[in-house]
């Protein structure tokens, strides 16, 4: 209710945030295996402080010099580099029996045993600016119909949404590292589901789309390094890049509408971004290029998908609703529903008031259904009866959720009053906002009005095509 909450949050900020997990390959890990019949996983040696107790850093892979010393469990290892082409090296690995174990560098430059310690430290370094888009991703039809799911993939698919997506959507607004947890569980329930029910191409399809909403971020995951042969050193240099980029993005999303740094804040963040667009080209080898082209395969541009974010929460049950019966997310299906958090005696939500009124007023023949929750922040909120005779002195006709244990605020993951949410026909959040609606010339009201009518124009469940034509 003071003036901190009057600010907004972009709602693509906001859900999609960075995390400091592990990529995942949906296609198995393959194993590399050295001339003397060694193994290792992708993942072995590197994650593994059994494994691989130490190492010297490599910052740079000279083409004539390299000396690398490591201990393993096994004993020391000496690493002696032959002065030939860098495409034909080889490394002679010498353990504690002396025995000489040979790997060519050009083939198993991101595996071997002596670099994944580096490899790894890089990888976890970047994780925290490599974008988490997989959930919002199986969200979006236009992704089922790319991977030509069935129907009945469809179904079971969304079965999965209504057991993820009450942790997903309110996991936004956690401390990082609990959030970053939340969407490594959820993560790995895709990923399950996906193995289980689909074939491998389909598998393979949607890792390459995950890296086409990464963009140049997916050159820092480990798995795309090592397929295209990144050194960790041209990873290094492109966090740098990435980090201030998100440095500025981060400055950004803390302004508040109408704030006069804001032009200085886009402008910082818009140098950034060219910055780290240039340091790509300038990083990247022709070659690696040419092995991402291949990696990423047919062009797809996951800005144009519409759907990209978690089934609203089912209304948690309350004792007492205004003005209707109790609603359920299935009662409202094939409705355009708007969902506002207010507090009566919020100055900020009375703000916002009269557009609930005319929406419900000129809204709700066409297929909209105004829906307030009021969840209590001072005494006289959490009156049932106070709550009632507001509602009748602002003329709030609409239906409304007496949140006195503020359980409905905390299933959406709620921070400010007020705050509003489209929910389209189908159940799944497409937009919100935060704060008054015209704040400072804010227009969002008009924004939200536009979405509305797109979500009216929109197909209905039963009508959603989910091949390619």
């Amino acid at each position: 209710m003071n003036n901190s909450s009057r600010g907004f949050c972009s709602a693509v900020l906001c859900l999609f945030v960075a995390s400091t997990i592990t990529q995942r390959s949906y296609a198995d890990d393959k194993d590399i295996v050295s001339e003397s019949s060694s193994t290792v996983k992708d993942k072995s040696l590197a994650r593994n402080s059994s494994s691989v107790r130490k190492s010297k850093r490599v910052e740079e892979i000279p083409a004539v010099e390299v000396e690398m010393f490591a201990a393993l469990d096994s004993g020391d290892l000496q690493i002696d580099y032959l002065p030939q082409d860098a495409t034909k090296a080889v490394l002679i690995f010498r353990n504690a029996t002396n025995k000489p174990m040979k790997i060519k560098l050009a083939e198993t430059f991101g595996a071997m045993p002596v670099l994944a310690q580096d490899a790894a430290s890089t990888s976890e370094s970047n994780d925290a600016l490599i974008p988490h888009y997989l959930l919002g991703l199986v969200h979006a039809p236009e992704v089922h119909v790319e991977l030509e799911l069935t129907q009945d993939q469809v179904n079971s698919l969304e079965s999965l949404f209504y057991k993820i997506d009450a942790k997903w959507f309110p996991a936004r607004i956690l401390p990082a590292d609990k959030q970053l947890t939340v969407i490594q569980k959820l993560e790995q329930d895709v990923i399950d589901w996906f193995k289980a029910n689909t074939s491998r191409s389909q598998q393979e399809r949607l890792q390459q789309l995950e890296y086409y909403a990464q963009g140049s971020r997916s050159l820092l995951r480990e798995d795309v390094g090592k397929r295209i042969g990144l050194h960790p050193t041209q990873q290094s240099k492109l966090a740098v890049f990435a980090k201030a980029t998100d440095d500025a993005q981060q400055k950004l999303s803390r302004s508040q509408f109408g704030d006069t740094e804001i032009k200085t804040l886009q402008s910082t963040l818009a140098e950034s971004a060219r910055e780290e667009r240039a340091a790509v080209s300038k990083i990247i080898r022709p070659e690696q290029r040419q092995k991402l082209t291949a990696l990423l395969g047919p062009t797809f541009d996951p800005s144009k998908l519409k759907r990209i974010y978690a089934m609203a929460p089912e209304f948690v049950k309350v004792k007492t609703w205004i003005n209707s019966n109790p609603l359920t997310a299935s009662d409202l299906r094939g409705k355009v529903v708007l969902v506002h958090f207010y507090a009566f005696q919020c100055h900020n939500c009375h703000a916002n008031f009269a557009i609930y009124q005319r929406w419900h007023k000129e809204l709700t023949d066409k297929g909209v259904v105004v829906i307030g929750i009021q969840t209590p922040e001072t005494s006289a909120e959490r009156n049932p009866e106070a709550i009632k005779v507001a509602a009748i002195e602002r003329k709030l006709d609409f239906p409304i959720v007496v949140d006195l244990e503020s359980e409905n605020w905390k299933a959406w993951g709620n921070t400010l009053w007020p705050t509003v949410y489209v929910v389209d026909k189908n159940g799944y959040i497409r937009h919100w906002w935060q704060g008054e609606m015209n704040w400072k010339g804010a227009t969002a009201d008009k924004t939200i009005e536009a979405v509305v009518d797109d979500l009216l124009a929109e197909r209905s469940k039963n009508e959603i095509v989910t091949s390619k034509p």
